[in-house]
């Protein structure tokens, strides 16, 4: 009993200490290293000690999930656009966090505050193929901080040609905003933000791509949208600044990083790719090996491909499927009679009874375009009786021929650099194959 009593005791005693600190403001008391220290008025107290470092200093962020590049340099996996996407920029801000040890008898090592107010950015975007989207707070989404960022100060200004002020601030402190809100002393201080380290996101700018610039040969169609430390416009220069430390108007930008870089723009669906069957003309007997090509071929502007299949049919009582090759055809990861077993379109890894799968996959990560006809797969069939002419034939999931069985995939195209995507155009069902009794 008497323990909770204690305990009920210093809950209340905190409880009491929390509210006379939030409603009095401390007091700001300079140390001889040059920061400051917030000291609470009695009978307010604190368990961390806030000390301010004003000479702490910021890192500007510019962030797209589009970009190819990162910030050092290192290769990014970004996303494509296409005509039409928006294309979206985070700009983020981070102290540079700095560390105080404490005296004797305390001795704790604490993180230095810093203060922030505003940000004025320069940014360059490639506007012969983005376009810039009014400002809209609304895109900031859950990241904004709106308790700490007041988004009507959120804006840009144009300058140019695809150069643009950014400009974001906090909100007033709480007790002057309209409604007024209770103080916080402890976060508002010096006309600004108290902020101990991590990215914070002061904005997120939008751009449309205006057209297709999809080109064939990788990376030959880039844009970009970056930070710049400063430009000179009608001879007015315009610098990017952060205003921050306990002093209103002090720049505390150390350094800015981009990763807007190199926005690459990919292939849509709506370049269609062939899909058939070649044979040689000449005439075979019985014994011979009969080479059936399965190609691609692009129709209108090259494309990337990422799977090819193929269900197909033939008479066995004069062809007999006698397995795959590989050579000469376009690189792959797999290539094979995919899934072989019992109620399968494959009842072995090599069918002889008339119908089969073949399945082609791209090699993982291959971004290369098809530019021209390929071969995907080589079906050997060996012939087993004389004939004038028979066909092997491209056939769909539901024809009659393949009823009861398990087929896993219609005889497609996958493609282009939207993940899940169909892009076969012509697809020839069938290829003749001449016999010894061919007139």
């Amino acid at each position: 009993m008497k323990m909770i009593q204690k305990l009920t005791s210093i809950l209340v005693a905190l409880c009491v200490s929390a509210e006379a600190m939030a409603q009095t403001p401390p007091n700001k008391v300079p140390q001889p290293d040059g920061t400051i220290q917030l000291v609470p008025v009695p009978p307010g107290m604190i368990y961390t000690p806030h000390f301010v470092d004003p000479t702490v200093q910021y890192q500007l962020y510019l962030t797209s999930g589009w970009a190819q590049v990162g910030w050092d340099g290192r290769t990014k996996n970004g996303q494509y656009g296409f005509k039409g996407s928006i294309i979206t920029a985070d700009i983020l801000l981070m102290p540079y966090t700095t560390k105080k040890t404490l005296p004797a008898p305390d001795g704790r090592t604490v993180n230095m505050f810093s203060v922030y107010r505003s940000t004025d950015a320069v940014i360059q975007y490639d506007h012969t193929r983005l376009e810039l989207l009014p400002y809209s707070a609304s895109a900031h989404g859950p990241a904004f901080d709106v308790n700490v960022m007041n988004p009507l100060k959120t804006q840009y200004t144009v300058l140019g040609d695809g150069l643009i002020q950014f400009h974001s601030e906090v909100n007033l402190a709480p007790e002057l905003r309209t409604p007024a809100q209770k103080p916080l002393y402890y976060q508002w201080n010096f006309g600004g933000f108290m902020w101990q380290g991590g990215y914070r996101l002061l904005g997120k700018l939008q751009f449309r791509v205006k057209d297709d610039y999809y080109l064939p040969t990788f990376g030959s169609q880039r844009s970009f949208i970056r930070l710049l430390p400063s430009v000179t416009v009608a001879g007015n220069t315009v610098t990017t600044r952060v205003d921050g430390s306990p002093t209103a108007g002090t720049n505390v930008l150390k350094d800015i990083r981009t990763e807007g870089e190199q926005i690459m723009f990919g292939a849509t669906p709506e370049y269609k790719v062939s899909h058939f069957l070649t044979a040689p003309t000449t005439k075979f007997k019985v014994g011979d090996t009969v080479p059936v090509q399965v190609r691609v071929k692009p129709e209108t502007k090259p494309q990337v491909i990422y799977f090819v299949a193929t269900n197909f049919a033939w008479d066995n009582t004069k062809l007999e499927f006698v397995g795959i090759s590989t050579t000469g055809a376009r690189r792959a990861q797999s290539s094979r009679m995919d899934l072989a077993g019992a109620g399968m379109i494959n009842e072995s890894s090599i069918p002889k009874d008339g119908n089969a799968f073949h399945n082609w996959l791209s090699q993982l990560g291959d971004r290369s375009y098809l530019d021209g006809e390929a071969l995907i797969v080589t079906l050997n069939f060996k012939v087993v009786s004389d004939f004038d002419t028979t066909e092997i034939e491209i056939i769909k999931q539901n024809d009659p021929r393949l009823a009861g069985l398990m087929v896993p995939e219609e005889s497609s195209i996958g493609g282009s650099n939207i993940p899940g995507s169909v892009v076969l155009g012509t697809q020839t069902r069938s290829v003749k194959v001449n016999g010894v009794f061919a007139p």
